[in-house]
Formats: structure tokens, sequence, C-alpha cells
């Protein structure tokens, strides 16, 4: 079962699938945008999205609405 298997809508208001297959503590926490891994993944003791070891964004809702895919 997928952590987040759900639609979101980015900064120009248009659908996408986002899925992040595991938990947290899981080895999967990659954030998958219609498909597609950016970089970006939520981080294992929390829900916030990380890129290259840095806090980027507070949580997945906030990076997909100030962001175009």
């Amino acid at each position: 079962m997928a952590a987040i298997n759900d639609y979101f809508k980015d900064s120009n208001g248009k659908r996408v699938h986002v899925k992040v297959p595991s938990e947290k503590g899981g080895q999967d926490r990659n954030i998958y945008i219609n498909g597609s891994h950016k970089g970006y993944y939520l981080g294992n003791n929390d829900n916030k999205v990380y890129r290259h070891g840095s806090l980027r964004y507070s949580s997945i809702e906030n990076y997909i609405s100030h962001n175009s895919f």
C-alpha cells in the first residue's frame, strides 16, 4: 500500500498524479509525479520534502502547488 497515491493541483491548476510508495521509515520515499521521479523525496522521520539532503518544502501539498508539471 502506497503512502500517497492521489491527485493534486500544481501551480497552473493542472491535476497531477502523485505517488510515494512507502510509509515513514520505508525503503522508497521518492515522490513520483505522473510516474516520473524528479529527485525529490519525503523524509523518513517526517513528511517534509527534501532534495539532495536539504529541506525544500514543508509538505508535499506545498511542493506540488508551487511547481508546474
